[in-house]
């Protein structure tokens, strides 16, 4: 294990980085400078771990910010800082007022943007309790409501509209053609929404654990992937330009989605898969994954904090590391004669959710013995959405029947699986533990690997 660690220099960096992060955030991690020594018995591994130490640390978050206490009117300009989501009549979004991060919300849906500079009237005030995380992982002091609609006085790139207007109106369509709740559904299953959801799905899909699917951008961008690397490889073009053109249209659906931290990493891990082949090297997940934390933590050392963030890390890692190996072990007899995509389906679900399981406990307070078989199970009809979302967009003419059909009984099917699945006979409760256990479950898992193929 070792030795393969020691081939792949960025994830020594990563978990230098990580461990420095800690340190700078409090003194009584130094004592995780006695397990890491262990790695360090190589003159490269120490420089490259000593350097993500020493990066680690000055770039650990500080809480040197005050939070907003007093209400108070406001009126003046500020900066929209991230892609607008939508709430049960508006928009709620990220500003930057001066030197001030602020949460923002309207109460329409107004032409705005992420990169607009707009005219805003309203009230600052502290948090609402729902919305306290964003002190941690955006750096937010507080909250403007927006009374009127805001005056834009610059925009900002045109590819960040056409994403979220590409979103609207895939929406709007399928809100002629569906209900209410089947609307809501689809909203959650394609573009990770999850406002307009019934308070009863969402218990379920937690429960359930279907709620990971929901909120999973990395499935969907798999789906996106495909379908237009096949479409585009259609045209007479060159290989570099199919994967340019796949990757601008990754990037707009991740826009689409919000461009959440857990939507950036999968968008920065599906173009490494894309590119690889262009750099004349194999795409290795643990590299190309501790490339993306690199990336992700020094561009913004507080999405360490992010709950998206940490899990879709923890789930690529487990994947990356262990896919190949339980997969082998399941099969290896071949009674399992099952179709190789829906093979690899049940093994990926399962690691994933067996690495989620100890963040999950720590950050909820509970597990989902269900969610590998019902992630399977709504598998199926997760596709059939999102093919038929596709479907209506481009067959105008057939949208009716799409609704009514397909459309209509995959939704269905989901939801079918949801009750079945949220039922709280498969919920179990567990008890509060010391964060630092992570650290402690997730390093042996690391130190427990081995490569299914021995890198040359």
């Amino acid at each position: 294990m070792l030795n393969e660690l020691h081939r792949r220099p960025l994830v020594l960096a990563a978990i230098g980085v990580g461990v420095g992060l800690m340190i700078g955030l409090s003194w009584i991690n130094l004592l995780f400078l006695v397990p890491l020594a262990f790695l360090a018995n190589e003159s490269r591994a120490r420089w490259v771990i000593l350097a993500g130490l020493l990066v680690g640390f000055f770039l650990a978050p500080r809480s040197d910010f005050q939070p907003i206490e007093k209400p108070a009117y406001f009126a003046g300009e500020v900066d929209v800082i991230s892609i607008p989501r939508a709430t049960h009549d508006g928009y709620r979004f990220l500003v930057r007022q001066g030197s001030r991060r602020l949460q923002a919300s309207t109460p329409l849906r107004y032409d705005i943007n992420m990169g607009d500079t707009i005219q805003v009237r309203g009230w600052i005030g502290p948090h609402s309790e729902l919305s306290e995380r964003y002190h941690l992982d955006q750096a937010v002091v507080g909250a403007i409501k927006i009374r009127s609609q805001p005056l834009v006085l610059q925009r900002g790139a045109l590819f960040w509209r056409w994403a979220t207007q590409v979103r609207d109106n895939v929406m709007r369509v399928l809100a002629e053609h569906l209900d209410a709740k089947r609307t809501a559904l689809a909203d959650a299953l394609c573009f990770s929404e999850t406002t307009e959801l019934d308070s009863e799905t969402e218990h379920d899909l937690s429960v359930s654990g279907l709620l990971h699917l929901v909120g999973s951008i990395g499935a969907k961008l798999f789906l996106v992937a495909g379908v237009c690397f096949w479409l585009f490889s259609q045209l007479p073009i060159a290989r570099w330009a199919v994967v340019f053109c796949t990757i601008t249209v990754l990037l707009g659906y991740t826009a689409a989605c919000g461009l959440t931290a857990n939507g950036i990493r999968a968008f920065a891990m599906s173009s490494i898969f894309l590119i690889s082949p262009f750099l004349k090297r194999e795409f290795d997940s643990p590299s190309a994954l501790a490339a993306v934390f690199l990336t992700q933590v020094i561009l913004w050392p507080r999405v360490i904090y992010d709950l998206g963030f940490q899990l879709s890390m923890v789930s690529l890692l487990g994947i990356g590391l262990y896919v190949q190996h339980l997969s082998s072990w399941l099969f290896r007899d071949g009674r399992l004669d099952l179709p190789h995509f829906l093979r690899h389906t049940v093994v990926i679900s399962i690691v994933a959710w067996l690495f989620s399981i100890p963040i999950i406990a720590y950050q909820h307070g509970y597990i989902s013995l269900s969610t590998p078989l019902a992630s399977f199970v709504a598998w199926i009809p997760f596709v059939a959405v999102f093919g038929c979302a596709l479907a209506m967009m481009v067959l105008v003419p057939w949208r009716e029947s799409i609704a009514n059909g397909l459309m209509n009984y995959a939704l269905d099917g989901i939801a079918r699986t949801n009750e079945i699945f949220g039922a709280d006979l498969f919920f179990v409760a567990v008890r509060p533990f010391s964060a630092y256990w992570l650290w402690v479950i997730y390093a042996l898992a690391i130190f427990a690997w081995k490569p299914k193929f021995r890198t040359v």
